[in-house]
Order: C-alpha cells, then structure tokens, then sequence
C-alpha cells in the first residue's frame, strides 16, 4: 500500500463544501451524515466481500467508499481504498483484512476531524 497522506483531511475539498455551504445553508452538515451512515453499511459490506472471498465485491465497495472519501476530503481514507481497491480487481485478498482494519482506523480519525470541521461550520453560521 501507498504512504498515507500527513493530512487526515483534504484542504480542497473541504473548501469546496465551504463554498456549498455558503450557498445551501445545511449542505455540509447534511453531507457528513450522509457520509458517516454510508461509510458504516459500507464497512460491513466491504468485510463480508473479504471474508467470503468476492474480488469483485471487494473492489466495487472500496470504489464507492473512495468516492465518497474524495466528496467530503478524507484523503487518508481514500488512499487505503485506492489499494482495496487494486487488490480487489486483480484478486488478490491476501492483505485486506488488514487494510480494511487500516481503513477502520482511519475513517475513526476522520469522523473526529470531521466533528472539528462540522462544529466550525457551525459556529460561522451563527
């Protein structure tokens, strides 16, 4: 797997929802739920795929957790999901549990990250 980025969020992308949030009042609030329920089912998923062997299940779900990583800027998470990923489509499971802990580990330090963010969105929209 790939170094993971020194920034647990992306600055980019976070300015992005910043500049929805300024024009949708809520956006980056609702966003974040969306994401968190998401990431949880998505998680599940992603452990099923790697305990019951399905390659194709495995890199279809990293894909979407990737996607969602780069909406809302965990950049840290979505690189752990470009290896899932990878391993996913060439078949090879060898190591993914122990990426899918990495990313557990992550997304837990994303979710905090993401409570200062959602709590500073808060606070300038008051």
């Amino acid at each position: 797997m790939n170094p993971l980025p020194s920034q647990i969020l992306d600055a980019e992308a976070l300015e992005r929802l910043a500049d929805l949030e300024s024009t949708r009042p809520g956006f980056f609030i609702e966003i974040l739920m969306e994401f968190e329920n998401d990431i949880e089912s998505s998680l599940s998923r992603l452990t099923t795929a790697m305990r019951s062997s399905n390659a194709e299940l495995v890199w279809q779900t990293a894909h979407h957790i990737k996607g969602s990583c780069g909406v809302v800027g965990t950049a840290r998470m979505k690189t752990v999901c470009d290896w899932l990923e990878e391993q996913g489509r060439s078949g090879s499971l060898d190591s993914t549990q122990s990426a899918i802990d990495t990313l557990r580990r992550e997304y837990e330090k994303a979710r905090a990250a993401l409570d200062k963010e959602r709590a500073r969105f808060h606070e300038t929209s008051h």
